[in-house]
Parts: C-alpha cells; sequence; structure tokens
C-alpha cells in the first residue's frame, strides 16, 4: 500500500471522528447509572423518548439540507458559493424549525398525554429545543463539508458533555428529569452561538439570494423519507414499546440497545469521513480512488466488528450490571448480541450505500429505507406483544439484514469494488476461536471489573493472533495505518 497524503488525511480524519464518536458513545454510558439508579428505570424510559424524538424531528424538518451541504460544499473553494449554499440553508431550517416549535408548543398536552405520563412541562421544554437542536445540525455539518474535523469534533464533544455535566449537577442536587431536559436547551443555545461566531468567521455574513436553493432542496428532500425511515428502524422501537409494555420497558430496552449497538461506532467514523472525500474523486472520475478507499473501508468493519460482536455475546450481562443495575441486566443481556448484529449489518450497508450516494440516486436509498423501515415497524407490532422485548430486537436484526441485502444488490449498478471474502472467513474463525478460549476461562473463574477488562484484552490479543497465523494480512493493515498517521506530508 502507498502510503500519499490523501490517505494520511482519510484516516486522521476518520480517527478523529472515530475517537469523537467513541467518546459520544460514552456520555450515554455516563448517564446511564445516574439516571436510571436516581431517577428510576421510568425516568430514564422518557429522557431516551425526548432524546430520540429531538432526533426524528431533526431528520425530517432540516429538509434534507444538513446532507446538502456535505455534498455540495465539499471541494468548492468558492466563498461566494459557500456562502450562499449556507445561509440559504440557513434561512431555510430557521424557519421550518420554528413552524416545528410552535406545533409542539400548542401540541404538548396531547403528546404528554401519550409518550410522558402527562408531563406537558418536558413537550414544552423539547419546543423550546428544537430549533437550536436543529441548526446545531446545520452548523455541524458544514465543518463536516469543509473537512474541517477538529472544528466538528469540538462541536460534537462539547453539545454532549456540557449536557453531562449539567446533568450531573442536577440530578445529585436532588433535582429531576425536568431540570436535566432543561438543559439540553441550555448547551443547545451555547453551542449555537459558539458555532455561528465560528462560521462568520470563516465566511462572514451575507443574505442569500436563494439561487442554488432549487438544487440544494432536489438533493435533500428525497433524503428526507431515508431518514425519517432510518430513525424508525433504530429508534421507533422504543415508541411501540412504552405503548405496548410502558415506558419502563423502554428503560430496560434502551440500555441493552445501546450497549449492542455501541457495536456502529467502529463503522460510523467512516461513513461519516467517506461522502466528502469520495464526492470530489467521483466527481473527477476517479474511480480507482474511491473503489480503493470503499474495500479498505469493508474490510475494516469487518476486522473489527466480528469479534466485537463475539465479545458483546460474552460480556453484556456483565456490563450492565456494571453501568445499570441487575435488573436491567438479568432482563436485557440477551438484547445486547441480537442488536449487535443487526448493527454489524448496519455497517456493511453503509459502506455500500455510498456508490449510490455519489451516483446522487438519494431517491433510491429513500425507497430502500421506507421499504426496509415498513418491514421493521411489521415485525415490532407483530413481534413485541408475543415476545417482548426480545421481538423488538429480532426485528432490529431482520431490518438491517434486509438493508444490507439490498444495499448491496443495488450498489453493485453504480460502482463494483472487491469484498475480501477470504479475509471475511479468517475473521469469522478467529472471532469463534476467541469467543471459545474466553467462555471457557469465564466459567472456570468469577467475573469482576478487573477479571474482566483482563478477558477483553486477552480476547483481543487472541483474535489478533489467530489472524496473524492464518496470514489474514492485519499485521500488515496495523503496520499500514501506523505509517499513514505518523508519515510526514
Amino acid at each position: 500500500m502507498i502510503v500519499t497524503i490523501q490517505y494520511k488525511k482519510f484516516a486522521s480524519n476518520v480517527g478523529l471522528v472515530g475517537i469523537t464518536r467513541i467518546l459520544v458513545t460514552l456520555r450515554g454510558f455516563l448517564l446511564l447509572p445516574l439516571i436510571t439508579k436516581i431517577l428510576g428505570g421510568e425516568s430514564y424510559g422518557m429522557w431516551i423518548l425526548v432524546i430520540v424524538t429531538l432526533t426524528m424531528l431533526s431528520y425530517v424538518f432540516t429538509l434534507g439540507l444538513p446532507f446538502s451541504l456535505v455534498r455540495f460544499m465539499s471541494g468548492n473553494k468558492s466563498n461566494r458559493v459557500k456562502k450562499e449554499l449556507f445561509y440559504s440553508s440557513f434561512m431555510i431550517v430557521l424557519v421550518a424549525s420554528l413552524i416545528v416549535s410552535v406545533a409542539l408548543f400548542f401540541l404538548a398536552p396531547m403528546i404528554s398525554s401519550i409518550l410522558f405520563n402527562d408531563m406537558t412541562e418536558l413537550v414544552i421544554l423539547m419546543a423550546l429545543v428544537f430549533p437550536f437542536y436543529s441548526i446545531n445540525l446545520l452548523f455541524l455539518n458544514y465543518f463536516r463539508a469543509l473537512l474541517k474535523m477538529k472544528l466538528y469534533s469540538f462541536g460534537i464533544l462539547f453539545q454532549n458533555y456540557v449536557l453531562v455535566f449539567m446533568v450531573y449537577y442536577f440530578i445529585l442536587n436532588d433535582l429531576g428529569l425536568y431540570e436535566s431536559v432543561f438543559s439540553i436547551l441550555v448547551t443547545n443555545v451555547i453551542l449555537f452561538c459558539i458555532l455561528l461566531v465560528l462560521i462568520i468567521k470563516d465566511i462572514g455574513i451575507t443574505m442569500p439570494s436563494f439561487s442554488r436553493i432549487k438544487k440544494l432542496l432536489n438533493f435533500g428532500i428525497p433524503t428526507i423519507p431515508s431518514n425519517f425511515a432510518s430513525w424508525i428502524t433504530n429508534s421507533g422501537d422504543r415508541y411501540l414499546l412504552a405503548m405496548y409494555l410502558g415506558v419502563g420497558m423502554v428503560g430496560v430496552y434502551s440500555p441493552a440497545y445501546m450497549l449492542g449497538f455501541m457495536l456502529s461506532i467502529f463503522s460510523a467514523p467512516l461513513v461519516f469521513v467517506l461522502p466528502s472525500i469520495l464526492s470530489d474523486m467521483y466527481d473527477k472520475n476517479q474511480k480507482k480512488e474511491v473503489r480503493k478507499y470503499l474495500s479498505l473501508s469493508a474490510k475494516l468493519v469487518i476486522f473489527i466488528s466480528i469479534p466485537a460482536l463475539a465479545g458483546l455475546a460474552l460480556f453484556s450481562r456483565d456490563v450492565l450490571e456494571i453501568i445499570a443495575t441487575e435488573a436491567i441486566a438479568s432482563e436485557g443481556y440477551l438484547i445486547v448480541p441480537i442488536v449487535g448484529a443487526g448493527a454489524l449489518f448496519w455497517g456493511i450497508s453503509a459502506v455500500y450505500s455510498q456508490t449510490i450516494v455519489l451516483a446522487k440516486r438519494t431517491k433510491l436509498i429513500g425507497g430502500i429505507s421506507i421499504l426496509v423501515s415498513l418491514i421493521n415497524l411489521m415485525l415490532n407490532i407483530v413481534l413485541i406483544p408475543i415476545f417482548g422485548m426480545i421481538g423488538a430486537a429480532f426485528a432490529t436484526i431482520g431490518a438491517f439484514f434486509i438493508l444490507a441485502a439490498i444495499t448491496v444488490h443495488y450498489s453493485k449498478r453504480f460502482l463494483r469494488f472487491k469484498l475480501d471474502r477470504s479475509f471475511l472467513a479468517k475473521s469469522i474463525f478467529s472471532s469463534i476461536i476467541m469467543y471459545l478460549a474466553i467462555n471457557l476461562l469465564r466459567s472456570a473463574i468469577d467475573v469482576n471489573i478487573v477479571i474482566l477488562f483482563g478477558m477483553i484484552v486477552l480476547g483481543i490479543l487472541l483474535y489478533f493472533g489467530s489472524m496473524i497465523m492464518l496470514k489474514a494480512g492485519s499485521l500488515s493493515m496495523v503496520r499500514n495505518v501506523w505509517k499513514i498517521f505518523t508519515s510526514r506530508s
């Protein structure tokens, strides 16, 4: 592998976003024990419903414009064009989010009676949060489009860890869920001010002519069904669990789901960085380079995610007992590896979907996502009343498997790239060896947090050693990654 400046920049961005994603995931695990152990599982369930509702609304009512910025601003060096693209998007998102905010305010009593145990003030707080939450999403994607990943990572970490600090402060001072949700408002208002100043400093300020808004909306609006459908697949089961089994069950299911889907942090950084890098290459007809990046991305997803899934199957109950409560662990540990397998399929589909995005076939992605979300919804409606939370978990893995299968099928129509099947087989075999060895050891000794950490490290060494013995190229992969990060440009 020839180390180039482009590869070094790609690896550096992936590494930075990867660390950021890990820290964002850690935020969830920092808040989980605090809320579940002090406020209770039901309050944690309502906290999760607040977060997933804000996410869902932002997916729909930003009109796909954050992603449009990434597609059309990447590689564009004209300050005038950047201003037009950004400020046109900003004005549209501002108006749309204010309309949604007003609607939430007037519908607060009805929404709270369905989802939040008649806590109308929580919905009113969401109405205040939403404009800032949506615009911050656009701001962060501005930095993503320009590959300013340090500023992007700063914004994400600020948004998450100022929130953690405030929630800890309120709960440890005997305040409750309302004040915790108020922390989301404060955090997003402060972040809005910081990011707006940084963007104005970068490109100045202007009144947009909206001359390019048609192109932005034509690309962005078709992604709304896809984004909404993805939200249904990822988070819609929380609403169905709340309606069928009560909001308290959401407080049990969500920690297990979060732990299982943590596996996606290994593929999410790649998927996040790839559009910004590949769009410029694809437009310049550098398809050979695009194939190299996609092949490497698929290989990295396989290399890390498969043994991580085996680890989740081994230690899900132990980890849940540490980060949540024994009751949550005993009810939710079986959900973790099932959702983890779904996250693996999601990672595969996310890499392959890049070819469809590059071809600007966002309507196709929307159609696939809608189909999969409908399948997921139907599976949840059928399985949750019969099997409870396990039914929701199986609906998740089923939906993501179908998503991966369809995405791989259609992606080959636009750009084919090599998936190393020998490497895949060796990774699966090495993961099985690791699982059997660590499970044998685990059955012989009592597990505490120190021993758990030691077994995780031993499992990593066993997997890596097996891959080297099978001549899977793991050692050369590590060497090349090391060169990418340490070589001088």
